[in-house]
């Protein structure tokens, strides 16, 4: 078989050459160039897809076992935090200021102060004031010297939550009785009478700090003065205020007291009495609300006349207008107004000493009004007071006249009053500070007197500040006040007084500071700098132009 095969193989082999020349020997005709050509493949249009025909679901048995995981956690310290701010500015505790003016107006002061410190807090102030010069109006020649010296100690320990604090002031004014009547002879200075008044007060307080809202708030205060005059009339008084506030609840709780006893001596007149005032209220406020009510009761004991009790209210609401820049606010309460030789003599220099001495009672004092604060650097307040007053003290000449002395002597009358104020603060910049305040007066249903003697019909303040790169600083006050009338003759004819007339005045003021250094500067002020004639009570003119300069000194 084998070789059978291997016979077959050899035959093929002899055959291919003979074939190959067989080929060679045929025609071969061409009708045109060949063109190869692919025919186009198309993509089968069928997916794969495999079946599979054994399902298994697996299936897990487990078992949670709880275990607590051991960790352990240390607390690294924190260094606490530390504000850094600008440095504090160095401040200096004393201060000295000279100058001189026309009129012979000589000017000191000197102030001690302790500085920054956390335990306490103590200073020392002097001052002199005085003038010595003339003036002239109508022809008449006008000495209104005058002397004012004063001197202050004070000082505050401040303790844990509260504060104990004291302080004593002596003052020494000195004035002439410089006025008289027009067209009458014309006094010689060395005539003229003088009045000194001293006052020495003293006082203690111990206030708290509040620091825990649930402890009781407190202000005790214990007051004495010593007034007297040259006329040998004297005054004395000793006063004690507590105060108390606690939160109750939702509430602010107040308890207010004052405890005074009053001695006085004067010509042909001795008075004691003590009064006793006390002011329970209560407040309470939301976000757009604010109301106090309370009742103020006033006890007038007096060991030679019968005692009496005034009752008031207390009430004040306050509501928020306008997304609360606007506030609107108004009340019903009352008071009762003592009169004394102190506070008399600080109004109206040119009194009596042996002036008629009553209390004053505002019955009703019924007010509204509108606060805001538009910006950062426009605010405003108007208010409108209606007040009925029982015996409400007025200034008139005394009827008896010294030739050489013309003073005043207190009257009193049931009158009403209507009373619209308006204050404005503009401060456009740290450069530029201004407040406007005017006041509006109506007194009617006088019962005995023809009018508010020496009560204007209005009244307007301005003032103004401005820093000029810290090297000038200029202020400016303008005042003005409306016509206010004075009691004069009486007319038997008639029955009546006579009424003059002193007519509306204007005041202006101007002043400036050159700082040469933070504690080094010169000053000049201008007082009434339009020559102004007017008279502040009758035939009491004020001094008209005056010029003052001098130097300040820190250390």
């Amino acid at each position: 078989m084998k070789t059978r095969n291997i016979g077959l193989a050899l035959f093929l082999m002899l055959m291919i050459p003979m074939i190959g020349m067989a080929q060679f020997d045929k025609d071969v005709v061409v009708t045109k160039a060949y063109t190869p050509t692919i025919s186009d493949a198309f993509k089968l249009n069928v997916m794969p897809k495999i079946k599979d025909t054994l399902n298994f679901k697996p299936e897990f048995s487990y078992q949670v076992v709880p275990m607590m995981f051991k960790t352990s956690f240390e607390i690294d310290p924190i260094n606490p935090a530390k504000i850094v701010g600008e440095p504090l500015s160095r401040l200096y505790g004393n201060y000295v200021k000279l100058g001189f003016g026309s009129d012979i107006s000589p000017l000191a002061e000197v102030k001690i102060n302790s500085v920054r410190s956390r335990k306490y807090s103590y200073g020392i102030e002097a001052g002199h004031h005085s003038s010595y010069g003339s003036f002239k109006i109508d022809e008449h020649k006008y000495y209104s010297n005058f002397s004012d010296n004063y001197v202050r100690l004070y000082g505050t320990k401040f303790l844990k939550n509260k504060s104990l604090s004291g302080k004593f002031n002596y003052n020494g004014n000195k004035i002439k009785y410089y006025g008289f009547v027009p067209k009458s002879p014309e006094v010689a200075k060395k005539d003229i009478s003088d009045q000194m008044y001293n006052h020495l007060g003293a006082s203690a307080r111990l206030k708290s700090d509040r620091v825990i809202k649930s402890k009781i708030d407190y202000d005790f205060d214990l007051g004495f003065y010593y007034f007297a005059d040259t006329e040998k009339s004297k005054e004395s008084s000793v006063s004690l205020k507590a105060d108390f506030r606690d939160h109750v609840k939702n509430s602010l709780v107040g308890f207010d007291t004052r405890f005074s006893l009053f001695d006085r001596n004067s010509v042909g007149d001795t008075l004691q009495h003590i009064l006793v005032q006390i002011n329970p209220w209560v407040q309470r406020q939301a976000e757009e609300w604010q109301a106090t009510l309370g009742a103020n009761m006033f006890s007038l004991i007096n060991p030679d006349a019968n005692s009496e009790t005034f009752f008031y209210p207390n009430i004040k609401f306050q509501f928020a207008l306008a997304d609360k820049f606007l506030l609107s606010y108004f009340g019903f309460t009352g008071k009762l107004e003592n009169h004394y030789f102190l506070e008399v003599a600080e109004e109206n220099p040119f009194i009596w000493a042996g002036f008629e001495t009553k209390p004053t009672q505002h019955k009703k004092i019924i007010f509204a009004g509108f606060k805001a604060n538009i910006s950062s650097k426009l605010s405003f307040d108007i208010k409108a007071t209606y007040d009925e007053m029982k015996d409400n003290m007025l200034f008139v000449v005394d009827s008896i006249m010294d030739d050489k002395k013309i003073q005043f002597v207190t009257v009193y009358d049931d009158m009403d009053m209507f009373n619209l104020k308006a204050e404005v603060v503009f401060n456009l910049n740290e450069k530029l500070d201004t407040r406007i305040k005017g006041n509006y007066y109506s007194y009617f249903t006088l019962k005995k007197e023809q009018q508010a003697w020496h009560k204007p019909d209005f009244d307007i303040s301005l003032a103004a500040t401005y820093n000029m790169q810290d090297k000038l600083l200029f202020h400016t006050d303008l005042f003005m006040t409306g016509n206010r009338y004075a009691r004069g003759e009486l007319y038997i004819a008639t029955n009546k007084f006579g009424e003059i007339k002193l007519e509306s005045t204007v005041d202006v003021n101007l002043g400036v500071e050159y700082r040469y250094t933070r504690k080094i500067s010169a000053f000049l002020n201008l007082n009434n700098l339009i020559a102004a004639k007017y008279y502040q009570y009758n035939y009491y003119p004020t001094q008209r132009f005056h010029a003052q300069v001098g130097v300040t000194y820190a250390f």
